[in-house]
């Protein structure tokens, strides 16, 4: 029986090899279209990726002129302004002018600049106006632009043109106030024209407006100086040359928002 069945088994076995074969060609085939399709779709995406990335640099490359031309007409309008505030033929054009033939007198003789700037008001305080305060917020003090007018370049940069010039003025004085405090207190210390308070001691009050300076004395004491104007006139001349500074600095302000 066993021999009957034999050759049964090895067909049968055959053609279960036959159908294993066949599926597996049937799922190669299928891989291999599967990766064909894959490495279609990869070419794809990198032609994509490709087109994306070069469509970047072209953009980032007219970004970049575009931004390179903006500096440049800046720069140029930069410069432009610079000129102009350099030349400074005369005052603003905001400030007014009086023709030559209202001049009384002699026409020749030149008007002092001085007097065609506006008048300070009295509650001004210049000198801390334009030491201390930058112009926006110069700007915005109603005292010096009710109005709330703006300043265009040009305006805005003689505007801080005049602060620096005041600033600059008032280095150079109290460099020169400083010396004379220095020389006019070894003087005083050496005739021993000075006031000591003894430590915790109520200081007496003298005139506001006279100067002083002090330095450590013995035991925690404190030493006061008192410069009189009329000991030390140069002191009290370096100290109206700094107000008149910042006087005329504010109100070259206020001529320009006229």
């Amino acid at each position: 029986m066993s021999n009957a069945r034999s050759p049964d088994l090895q067909q049968r076995g055959g053609v279960l090899s036959l159908i294993v074969g066949s599926v597996s060609v049937i799922f190669a085939g299928i891989y291999f279209l599967e990766w064909r399709a894959s490495r279609g779709q990869a070419k794809e995406l990198a032609a994509t990726a490709a087109d994306a990335a070069a469509d970047s640099v072209r953009n980032l490359s007219q970004l970049v002129l575009k931004n390179q031309a903006m500096l440049q007409r800046l720069q140029v309008e930069i410069d432009e302004l610079q000129a102009l505030a350099a030349r400074e033929p005369g005052p603003p054009a905001s400030e007014p002018t009086v023709p030559p033939e209202a001049v009384d007198g002699d026409p020749e003789e030149s008007q002092d600049p001085d007097q065609l700037l506006p008048p300070l008001p009295e509650e001004a305080r210049p000198v801390p106006m334009a030491l201390t305060a930058d112009l926006d917020l110069l700007l915005r003090d109603p005292l010096i632009n009710p109005n709330g007018r703006e300043l265009n370049q040009v305006d805005r940069m003689l505007a801080e043109k005049a602060l620096a010039t005041a600033r600059a003025t008032s280095d150079v004085m109290e460099s020169q106030i400083r010396v004379s405090l220095t020389a006019g207190m070894e003087k005083m210390r050496e005739r021993g024209a000075f006031i000591e308070y003894a430590k915790g001691e109520i200081v007496e009050k003298h005139e506001p407006d006279i100067i002083t300076a002090g330095e450590n004395g013995a035991n925690d004491s404190l030493r006061l100086y008192y410069f009189y104007p009329d000991e030390f006139p140069e002191i009290y001349e370096r100290k109206r040359e700094i107000k008149d500074a910042c006087s005329q600095a504010i109100r070259q302000v206020m001529a320009l928002l006229k």
